[in-house]
């Protein structure tokens, strides 16, 4: 016969055997605590941690995203997903989403919709350009969407600041941020955006490059160049020295560096396709289309889903004083030019 000692070891036993069979697989052991001085690590590695941000991964857990000078020092942008236990599932301390060694700074993220998310930041690597909006697609398995020095997304001269993202609800999403390309200062920012593919980023710069009156011309000898001409466009205005370094794409021609920029409607190419009119083209290196370029300043950009694979976007105007906010609408097809006052 049992003593009564041993009869209450034995219930102990049968009590702890009883909640490891009950309870769900890891719930015995999750990381989250009730002691708010005792908190789920996420990266405790050297170096400096700012700015993170988070998303839900749509099953309990959660990605997120942070800025890190682990490395050379300057801050390169980190993710980790942790599941509802709060167990990291991605390689330890996080995985870098964008190889670098100029600054990645201030972080923003929405999800994919299949258990990943989608990462923005303000990029100095184009100096030519000022600061840039760079993103990165990281999957659920902590794969990488993009090249893993992410692609660009805003790009022009004199830089852009306040991105904003939301998801699509279809698998991409819409970064919306405030942007200085125009020409005349007093008139910046203006509010562009893009949209992201699972594997892609989809807006090239509107307001110059997507005219399809462009025509190629023979200059007079002993020119070698040739004259891009297209009425529409606004060459000149983006900066000479800013589309000097860069490439026209003409559509079934390919690419030809641009030699110098001679107005607003004409470039000058060291090499040239054969003369063809009517052509579609765009200017590899800008990225993002217009969503306000009003003549006034245009500030702090927010935006969110519509439900139906597009979203709205509103912000900060000074085209009526005192400032004002408007609101445009963009569809899963194109970009939407309806502008509306909402006070």
């Amino acid at each position: 016969m049992r003593s009564p000692q041993r009869k209450a070891r034995f219930a102990s036993v049968l009590v702890l055997l009883c909640l490891f069979v009950i309870l769900p697989r890891g719930a015995a052991q999750a990381q989250w605590h009730s002691d708010s001085t005792q908190n789920t690590m996420i990266c405790d590695t050297a170096g400096q941690q700012d700015y993170p941000a988070i998303v839900s991964d749509g099953t309990d857990g959660a990605i997120i995203v942070w800025e890190d000078a682990r490395a050379s020092g300057a801050f390169l942008i980190y993710a980790q997903h942790i599941d509802k236990y709060g167990f990291p599932q991605w390689t330890r301390q996080g995985i870098m989403l964008a190889k670098g060694n100029t600054n990645q700074r201030y972080p923003i993220i929405t999800t994919d919709n299949h258990g990943g998310a989608y990462v923005a930041w303000q990029d100095s690597r184009n100096m030519i350009f000022g600061t840039c909006i760079y993103a990165q697609h990281v999957k659920a398995n902590g794969t990488l969407g993009y090249p893993d020095t992410g692609l660009p997304v805003g790009l022009g001269p004199n830089g852009r600041q306040n991105p904003a993202i939301c998801d699509d609800g279809n698998g991409g999403a819409f970064v919306v941020w405030e942007e200085n390309r125009a020409l005349n200062p007093g008139t910046q920012p203006d509010i562009f955006m893009n949209r992201l593919w699972s594997n892609s980023v989809k807006y090239t710069d509107s307001s110059s490059t997507v005219s399809k009156t462009g025509s190629v011309r023979l200059q007079p000898w002993p020119s070698t160049k040739k004259r891009f001409y297209d009425a529409n466009a606004h060459f000149k205005s983006k900066g000479q020295g800013i589309l000097t370094s860069l490439q026209i794409n003409i559509a079934g021609k390919g690419k030809y560096p641009i030699a110098s920029v001679i107005d607003d409607t004409s470039l000058d190419l060291n090499t040239y396709p054969a003369n063809t009119d009517n052509l579609t083209y765009y200017i590899i290196g800008l990225q993002g289309i217009a969503v306000d370029t009003s003549g006034s300043k245009q500030h702090l950009p927010v935006i969110c889903s519509d439900g139906t694979g597009g979203c709205y976007i509103a912000w900060e105007t000074g085209a009526s004083l005192p400032n004002s906010i408007r609101r445009s609408e963009e569809h899963t097809s194109e970009l939407q030019s309806r502008q509306y006052l909402v006070c």
